[in-house]
């Protein structure tokens, strides 16, 4: 994940302190790179699946070959970014093919009668 400077150092890392011995002289004990750019992932990995949730691929849906996975992994990413806005269209748009009727809106009584057929049919 591509992050600029500013996001990057927004990321909160959860990296073990080190244990310094009782009674021994206070050095400046340096954690390990490996360590942080683990927790950096980590953090990462947290701050990816709270904005665009979990994404999978069903195994065997597609021919097994590395170019086509390629493409389906893509095709995956892209469709976590989609912005708060297109989701927001998107949603509108499925209620309003709900709550409609020939092209006409229908009235808020029978968008009522509707949804609560729905929740009984699901209950």
């Amino acid at each position: 994940m591509n992050l600029s400077e500013e996001e990057s150092e927004e990321l909160v890392l959860d990296i073990p302190q080190p244990v310094v011995k009782a009674g021994s002289r206070k050095k400046k004990v340096e954690i390990d790179p490996e360590v942080i750019e683990e927790a950096r992932q980590v953090a990462l990995l947290k701050k990816e699946l709270a904005e665009y949730g979990r994404t999978w691929v069903w195994e065997n849906f597609y021919k097994e070959d590395e170019e086509k996975k390629a493409f389906w992994y893509a095709g995956a990413a892209a469709l976590r970014r989609i912005n708060d806005q297109v989701l927001d269209d998107i949603r509108d748009y499925l209620m309003i093919k709900g709550f409609t009727n020939g092209g006409q809106m229908l009235q808020v009584e029978a968008i009522q009668k509707r949804t609560q057929k729905d929740l009984i049919e699901k209950r």
